[in-house]
């Protein structure tokens, strides 16, 4: 549970690499072994995903993350549609359930967390990327398309200005139709 308190918060995530993983051992890899141990770990792991970003991308998505930190992602299940919100503090990206996030905003609970550890920047110039589902409303492999369309919709310049900047700057021009259209079109989960 997040709890609010002077503009911070205890996250339920790891807020550190240390938390998750041994760095002395990773700092003795090269970065591409470093990726392949951390996405081999978290792949056996059912309530967590993982990624590894370049560090000139972590520095493109935050820079664009901290300017506009909120968006929603649609998740299709059984003919139905519900939305979770995203919001970028600290190095975390959250998602919470529409309805939670309308009522209690920053204080809801987050039903998934994105921890971004920048430990491994300077020696080996990535940022490790960890997902954590902190609940039963989305499953790993939705965690997984979450994830890939959260950095690719701040990544991608015709993605974050169509979507995330309307979305921020311009709400009421925002067009939910063409926006689940085109994301349906490209970020389908694979069972």
């Amino acid at each position: 549970m997040i709890v609010k308190r002077l503009f911070a918060f205890i996250s339920p995530f790891p807020k550190t690499l240390e938390e998750v993983a041994k760095v002395n051992l990773l700092q003795n890899q090269d970065p591409k072994a470093v990726a392949s141990i951390w996405n081999e770990y978290h792949a056996v792991r059912p309530n967590c995903t993982s990624m590894v970003l370049a560090n000139l991308y972590y520095t493109h998505f935050s820079i664009r993350a901290l300017k506009h930190p909120l968006f929603i992602f649609p998740i299709r299940r059984r003919g139905n549609i519900f939305f979770l919100t995203a919001r970028y503090v600290d190095k975390l990206g959250l998602f919470y359930y529409l309805p939670d996030y309308e009522a209690q905003h920053e204080n809801a609970t987050a039903s998934f967390g994105l921890s971004f550890y920048d430990e491994l920047t300077i020696s080996k110039e990535i940022i490790l990327i960890r997902g954590d589902i902190n609940d039963r409303l989305i499953s790993k492999t939705e965690a997984d398309v979450i994830m890939s369309a959260y950095l690719a919709h701040y990544l991608e310049d015709e993605l974050y200005e169509k979507y995330i900047v309307t979305f921020n700057d311009k709400a009421d021009q925002f067009d939910h139709g063409k926006f689940l259209e085109s994301y349906f079109a490209r970020f389908v989960p694979r069972y």
